[in-house]
């Protein structure tokens, strides 16, 4: 009776294992990204929407157009835009870290 290792069924069950990426899956991969992210944003502007129509005292069923309510508001930008900002200053303070520290690791990983 042959007795094996913790080691060697490691091993056997890497070698037998296709970690390979294919072109295929990787593409998949990105557009499931890119539709999680519009997904988001969706959800964010319709956050905002619904904080700007409490501010305002309208209601959904009043039929108010989200552009009017803006306009109303005198809403400059976004918060879409200003999330955007937002993480493009962190990545550039990021970048202006020393190679060493945490963030900079993470972000160049």
């Amino acid at each position: 009776m042959e007795y094996r290792t913790k080691e060697r069924n490691i091993a056997e069950c890497s070698a037998s294992a296709s970690w390979d990426v294919t072109p295929t899956s990787a593409k998949q991969n990105a557009q499931g990204i890119v539709r999680r992210r519009n997904m988001r944003k969706k959800q964010d502007q319709s956050t905002e929407m619904g904080w700007l129509r409490k501010i305002l005292g309208v209601s959904r069923l009043q039929k108010v157009r989200s552009d009017t309510v803006g306009n109303i508001l005198e809403q400059e930008e976004t918060i879409i835009v200003t999330i955007q900002k937002t993480r493009l200053t962190w990545f550039g303070h990021v970048q202006l870290m020393e190679d060493n520290r945490h963030p900079h690791k993470e972000l160049h990983c």
